[in-house]
């Protein structure tokens, strides 16, 4: 008869061996795991490579606490004469709490990973819903507006470094600078190229495949997502996006700067149902929260008409980066992105917006972006790239191994880009356009350049000018508008052509 302590024996052995011969899986940093020496091997808390941790059960499960919060300081010019329905009072100097954001990220058996936040502010930069001519244009995105929104909210499952899954609330896997998180951006918001219109939303909901291979020589993440653009879940609305990128110079000699050299490819097609779906197509605003593109117009007839996403939803294009080291060991990190976009409108009246009419229309174009980012590691006490790898969001991970200490950084980053795009709206492309509809040219260009001091990448103090052009804006035919183009209460309208801002930051992170 077998006793009761065999049984117990075999019983651990059982479980036992499972466990061991689990993959191991990928990191945040693609490097392997350590197992903890018998000595590490108890519950502990402390705090590595700028990440506070906890764990416990033999290093079976870690806890990672986290947050942000941005204060920012912002100027927008305010010009005189603007009817304050259009929000006018929010341009000018101001100070606001840009980011409020609490979450904890854990693993579990060296195999699952979560995060779980909720934050103030973040919401899309100059959201707004049409709603006649007194739409607000100042619409800047902080925490005085109330609302409580979902930050990351994922579970990840992680058995190889080759592939791994993501389901939850995710930043969508298209564009290098879409996969940075904002607070290691080396600007205050993503370029208006990429946040305006080819990543409108920078997080959906849904599922995604992820895997690196050799070091990151080739990379990818392709997922399936709800495409109702952060409103609630609408049946008939999806979005498959794919990103794919390879280091070719991965096994150049260790040191030289071409190792991290990386090019890419982002695609998108989604399909929003036009019975069903209703949100407003997203506006293009500038980074402090001016709309300098409303999708919406009032008719010949006095009705409110809004533009709103139908049919075939598409998007492709690529990424470069390029980071040099010159021989005084300045560091220097080029980045730049192009898409071409396709998306398919339809217009309907205020009230109506689940109807499904027959006036189609379709916003396209291209967008694109440069910027390249000088780190001062030259200068004593000075490092270079302490914010990490751009474009890289993986879950979080301990690394034992690393012991270093805080890295100062000094970042001077210029940037150049713009959105060469068209609405072709009812009036063009059915018999049933209204003469009123809107003009169909969106060209806008942003210049501008920015100063950062980083304690690592856990606290910033930021200085940031921005100019956002508009060549032909208070012209006919375009859809762009300034604030110096908009209606005074009293007198014409201006012919300015360009929009100043200067935004100031500072910024803890975990």
């Amino acid at each position: 008869m077998v006793s009761v302590r065999s049984r117990a024996v075999c019983a651990a052995l059982a479980l036992a061996i499972p466990l061991g011969s689990m993959p191991t899986p990928a990191l945040a940093d693609g490097q392997e795991p350590r197992s903890p020496p018998v000595s590490e091997a108890k519950a502990q808390a402390g705090f590595l490579g700028g990440m506070p941790y906890l764990r416990a059960w033999d290093d079976r499960l870690r806890l990672y606490p986290g947050g942000v919060v941005e204060l920012d300081g912002s100027w927008t010019p305010s010009p005189d004469g603007v009817s304050p329905s259009l929000g006018a009072d929010k341009a000018g100097a101001r100070l606001s709490v840009r980011r409020l954001r609490l979450e904890l990220s854990g693993e579990l058996l060296r195999l699952f990973a979560f995060t779980a936040g909720v934050e103030m502010g973040g919401q899309r930069i100059g959201r707004n819903e049409y709603v006649g001519p007194t739409t607000p244009r100042w619409v800047p995105a902080d925490v005085h507006d109330g609302g409580v929104r979902p930050g990351e909210a994922n579970v990840s499952f992680t058995p190889w470094h080759e592939l791994s899954f993501t389901a939850g609330e995710v930043y969508a896997p298209f564009s290098l600078e879409n996969r940075t998180r904002e607070e290691v951006s080396p600007f205050l918001a993503q370029p208006i190229a990429i946040r305006g219109f080819a990543v409108p939303y920078d997080k959906v909901l849904g599922a995604m495949a992820w895997g690196e291979v050799a070091n990151r020589i080739f990379a990818y993440e392709i997922g399936a997502f709800d495409g109702s653009s952060n409103e609630p879940l609408t049946p008939g609305s999806v979005d498959m996006d794919a990103r794919l990128f390879a280091r070719p110079f991965a096994h150049a000699r260790k040191g030289v700067f071409f190792e991290l050299a990386q090019v890419g490819v982002s695609a998108r097609y989604g399909y929003r149902d036009p019975s069903r779906f209703t949100a407003d197509f997203p506006t293009i605003a500038s980074g402090n929260g001016y709309v300098l593109w409303q999708p919406g117009y009032v008719d010949s007839q006095g009705r409110v008409t809004h533009v709103i996403a139908s049919g075939a939803q598409r998007a492709i294009g690529g990424e470069v980066r390029l980071p040099v080291r010159t021989p005084t060991n300045a560091v220097f990190d080029l980045r730049g992105e192009a898409y071409y976009v396709r998306n398919d409108t339809r217009e309907s009246i205020d009230g109506f917006q689940r109807t499904n009419t027959e006036r189609f229309g379709r916003v396209e174009g291209v967008s694109w972006y440069a910027s390249l980012a000088w780190w001062a590691c030259f200068l004593p006490g000075f490092e270079q790239l302490v914010t990490g790898e751009p474009g890289i969001v993986r879950p979080r991970s301990l690394d034992d191994r690393r012991r270093a200490a805080f890295a100062n950084g000094l970042e001077v980053s210029v940037l150049a880009g713009g959105i060469h795009a068209n609405y072709q709206g009812a009036s063009r492309l059915s018999l049933r356009g209204d003469p009123l509809a809107p003009a169909s040219d969106i060209l806008v260009y942003q210049f501008g350049g920015a100063v950062q001091y980083w304690l690592g990448s856990n606290v910033r103090a930021s200085f940031e000018y921005m100019a956002y052009v508009g060549p032909r804006s208070g012209t006919p035919g375009e859809a762009i508008v300034l604030p110096d183009n908009l209606p005074k209460t009293s007198g014409a309208a201006g012919t300015g052509h360009v929009l100043h801002e200067i935004g100031l930051r500072l910024q803890a992170a975990l």
